[in-house]
């Protein structure tokens, strides 16, 4: 048996940090989160991880607030926007 040589003719994708500017309002506002308190954690995610802690958010789920821990991560969607 032949030890699996990796294939060359994948394609490669050269990652862009994420523009943390480009999130819009609305979207920290679904979350119950406030930009400047995750400043810290929104520095790791511009790179594609997930939040190094846990979050605290409130979302807004048809009029009823629910509280959770959550590691959040960003994702470009084709408008261009990030979420």
């Amino acid at each position: 048996m032949k030890p699996h040589a990796p294939k060359t003719d994948e394609l490669k994708t050269d990652f862009r940090q994420f523009d943390t500017n480009r999130i819009p309002e609305s979207e920290y506002q679904k979350y119950g989160i406030k930009p400047e308190t995750i400043k810290d954690e929104l520095n790791a995610m511009s790179y594609g991880y997930k939040s190094p802690h846990l979050l605290d958010i409130t979302p807004n789920i048809d009029g009823v607030e629910y509280p959770v821990k959550a590691r959040l991560s960003l994702e470009e969607q084709p408008d261009g926007k990030v979420n």
